[in-house]
């Protein structure tokens, strides 16, 4: 373990414990054994697995397969030709996979579970986490905003769980589980996991009535879903024999392509680009589930980190340490307040809430649900950080199924901080 990890992150954290006066100092020492004890085991694991890689992933992969040695059937060829036809598409859905692939496929391997289910983000969104359906499912997995609040999964103004590499994956893979443990068959769960279990179970009772093979190729499920299965088991002998179809599959090292990194304050895509050396949209790609310009404020959440740049964050971390922290907060206005008295209870000036929210020029606050705070945070001083502490009541913005509904009575706050931010 190196000491300047530790430093570094016990000057951030104190900042932003003072601030809230939530963590007492030895909730911070706790978080930060945890942080350190975190980075180290992740550092170690990426080295040990790296050493015992092999070339390829989907060499893997492919190892890994249980389900594609399903006898032939002619749903499945039609499904192959599909993806023979449409090349485009299966190498761009091969290049996106390239962060998220090698992760999902260890979680999945874990629960010993088929491998090609890590390829189910591939037929559900190509692999992009910021794929959303007009149905309303989002994220690789294309979760249903009512599937993701069963599952825990959180939504709100600031992240979305569905977006998430780690959050969703979890929540996926675990109702994937479920789903085979109600069906005692892969295939089965898969086809619930895209038609949903009251439509496969209905399917299966009626097969039952009429005597007939309970089996995936026999029911009469909807024509999507007898497409998805098929379509899923094409890729899986695709990638295992890609010589045979005359495929070049990408080069997707065998290895964590990032580290998970558990923080305490809330940063910006602006500074965390500074930190890592990355670009914002490569840094937004891999961390699609913050939505806003930054993470969110008084929550401890982590941060994926490309492997490669983590030495780079740690040294751009300990450099930070004694500056000004700056966090935003969502003010939620209340009767009769003023921008004057919201400035003095934070002790800002009414020029910069201004400046931070330019959708308010000169109108009154009652047509506005809430506004963003800056606050500049020094860990250095237990009474600077004291000193602002506001008075006001101070809310996150409320829950919601569809986090872009949040300010329902500002949308143009919303869009134009979205625009000031670059929040795409």
């Amino acid at each position: 373990m190196k000491k300047g990890w530790i430093v570094l992150t016990m000057g951030l954290m104190l900042g932003m414990a003072e601030a809230d006066t939530t963590l007492s100092e030895e909730d911070v020492s706790q978080q930060l054994v945890e942080v350190a004890q975190t980075v180290q085991n992740q550092t170690n694991q990426v080295d040990r697995e790296a050493a015992d890689s092999s070339a390829n992933l989907f060499e893997q992969l492919s190892q890994n397969f249980q389900l594609a040695v399903e006898a032939e059937q002619p749903r499945i060829e039609t499904q192959r030709q599909f993806w023979l036809q449409h090349m485009d598409l299966l190498q761009h859905a091969c290049l996106n996979a390239t962060p998220y692939l090698y992760y999902i496929f260890q979680e999945a391997s874990a629960r010993h579970m088929p491998a090609e289910v890590a390829l189910i983000p591939m037929i559900e969104s190509a692999y992009n986490p910021n794929a959303y359906s007009t149905m309303g499912a989002s994220g690789l997995w294309q979760i249903m905003p009512a599937t993701a609040v069963s599952r825990g999964v959180t939504i709100n103004w600031w992240f979305d769980g569905r977006k998430d590499l780690l959050f969703s994956t979890q929540a996926a893979l675990n109702y994937l589980q479920k789903l085979h443990l109600q069906f005692h068959d892969w295939l089965l769960a898969i086809a619930a996991y895209d038609a949903g279990e009251g439509v496969v179970q209905a399917a299966i009772e009626r097969n039952q009535r009429e005597h007939r093979e309970t089996d995936f190729w026999s029911l009469d499920l909807p024509t999507e879903t007898q497409l998805y299965v098929p379509r899923l088991l094409a890729l899986a002998q695709m990638i295992q024999r890609p010589t045979d179809y005359d495929i070049h599959l990408p080069l997707i090292p065998n290895k964590p392509y990032f580290v998970s990194i558990p923080v305490h304050f809330q940063i910006t895509w602006d500074e965390l680009s500074r930190l890592t050396g990355l670009a914002p949209k490569q840094l937004k790609r891999l961390n699609a589930g913050f939505l806003r310009w930054a993470s969110e404020p008084n929550k401890k959440t982590h941060l994926l980190v490309p492997y490669e740049v983590v030495e780079r964050f740690r040294v751009g971390l300990e450099e930070r340490q004694g500056h000004p922290q700056k966090r935003w907060v969502f003010h939620q206005v209340q009767p009769g307040e003023t921008l004057h008295s919201i400035a003095r209870s934070y002790h800002v000036n009414e020029t910069l809430l201004k400046t931070a929210n330019p959708v308010l020029a000169n109108k009154p606050l009652e047509g506005f649900e809430g506004l963003l705070v800056p606050l500049n945070l020094h860990d250095s001083s237990r009474e600077e950080a004291a000193y602002f502490q506001p008075k006001s009541v101070l809310v996150d913005p409320p829950e919601t199924s569809l986090p872009h509904s949040a300010i329902q009575s500002s949308d143009s706050l919303e869009a134009t901080l979205n625009k000031l931010y670059g929040q795409e």
